[in-house]
């Protein structure tokens, strides 16, 4: 079993991937996000949130976006919120999510949306089944592999 750290990268079509993806790596009001948890259905997504920024201009933002079909907000603290969204699928998000719950690899939340633009998260599993996920990430996302290694050696322990 293999432990993998990637980093996904919409190379600046992120409104095409979703808008709401758009939202979290480009708006100037928020200054750090984190996927915390998610559902996804095939055609709706529900996903949990820590966003680090201006949480008026975010609703602001979610009320804009057609395939939100309902978010709530609750204040972390004076400049941050978890946000729960649950919105429509496009179709290169439903490829992207398809890649990882179409193989049995499993997905280490949180995923981190970072300051260059790319969307860091980890997997494990066999080996084959990764490689097999990272190559079925589709058009226009790409992927790079920043670590690999074994589970023993992943910091993040699962909790007894």
């Amino acid at each position: 079993m293999k432990h993998v750290r990637a980093l996904l990268d919409g190379g600046g079509r992120e409104a095409e991937i979703h808008p709401v993806y758009d939202v979290l790596i480009n708006a100037s009001y928020v200054d750090r996000a984190t996927a915390m948890q998610w559902s996804f259905s095939g055609d709706e997504l529900g996903i949990l949130h820590y966003v680090e920024g201006d949480r008026e201009r975010f609703a602001d933002a979610m009320e804009s976006i057609p395939a939100v079909l309902a978010y709530e907000l609750t204040a972390a603290d004076s400049g941050s919120f978890y946000a729960y969204i649950r919105d429509e699928t496009t179709e290169p998000m439903r490829e992207l999510l398809d890649s990882v719950t179409g193989n049995p690899v499993v997905v280490i939340p949180p995923a981190e949306f970072t300051d260059d633009g790319t969307v860091a998260y980890s997997m494990v599993g066999p080996p084959a089944e990764i490689q097999s996920a990272l190559e079925e990430i589709p058009d226009p996302i790409g992927v790079t592999v920043t670590e690999i290694s074994g589970l023993s050696s992943n910091s993040e322990r699962i909790p007894s």
